[in-house]
């Protein structure tokens, strides 16, 4: 995507025109061209350095967010549970409809992996779209829909009674290798440490780090401070099969 900016709204925010968008992927690559180009052109780029949050449990804030480059870390607390490590979410993964279609408080945190840029269109924005196209309200419909598909496929995820399985599968699912039903490109580098890895696949640490330690001898995956990597993704799927 190309674009040309136009105004300088804060220190982190830039409105942008549209000039070309050939590679939508995601949530925008299953709407009609015009409406996903509207989107787009309309929204506003923010750019967040790693760590910075993007939001956070309890803010009142009504937005779309599309990852345009980076990764975004994504914690969840609806129980009143302390924030858990839930998800990572690369370029074009779009995300915050939940407080977009019911409006209250948000229920997750979002969290910069790395240097990052991101399109906001902001609940304002989008109502004046809506207005001159009632599609938008359906693809926001949409994303909803693909968004909680993936939930669920995590949770059934979380079924598996085989540990390595189960922890291969949530694995798969980081990296967008599994469960990508939004339709981004995975990507072989996971922003994620062993701890949460473990809390994720519902592990021990002990047990997740021997677990690792087999998939590194294998050849599936290799592991750094704060990161997994990707190897060998036919390995690691014949070991769910």
């Amino acid at each position: 995507m190309i674009y040309a900016v136009n105004q300088m709204i804060g220190p982190k925010v830039r409105r942008v025109a549209l000039r070309g968008n050939k590679n939508l992927s995601g949530w925008l690559s299953n709407l009609p061209r015009d409406l996903a180009d509207t989107l787009i052109q309309k929204s506003r780029l923010r750019t967040y350095a790693e760590g910075d949050i993007i939001y956070t449990v309890g803010q009142e804030q009504q937005s779309l967010f599309g990852v345009q480059s980076g990764k975004v870390r994504m914690f969840v607390s609806v129980n009143d549970h302390p924030l858990n490590f839930a998800h990572v979410a690369g370029s074009g993964f779009w995300f915050g409809e939940f407080e977009f279609i019911i409006p209250q408080s948000r229920v997750m945190e979002m969290v910069a992996a790395e240097n990052s840029t991101l399109n906001e269109i902001t609940r304002a924005v989008f109502d004046k779209i809506a207005l001159q196209d009632p599609r938008a309200w359906h693809a926001v419909a949409m994303l909803a829909g693909l968004n909680q598909a993936i939930a669920l496929g995590a949770a059934d995820d979380l079924l598996v009674k085989d540990s390595k399985q189960r922890l291969v599968s949530v694995l798969l699912r980081l990296a967008g290798y599994r469960n990508g039903f939004q339709g981004n490109p995975p990507f072989d580098q996971v922003p994620v440490t062993q701890r949460e890895l473990a809390d994720a696949a519902c592990l021990s640490l002990s047990k997740t780090s021997a677990l690792l330690s087999d998939l590194v001898r294998e050849g599936g995956i290799t592991t750094d401070y704060g990161s997994v990597g990707i190897l060998d993704v036919t390995l690691l799927r014949e070991l769910i099969v």
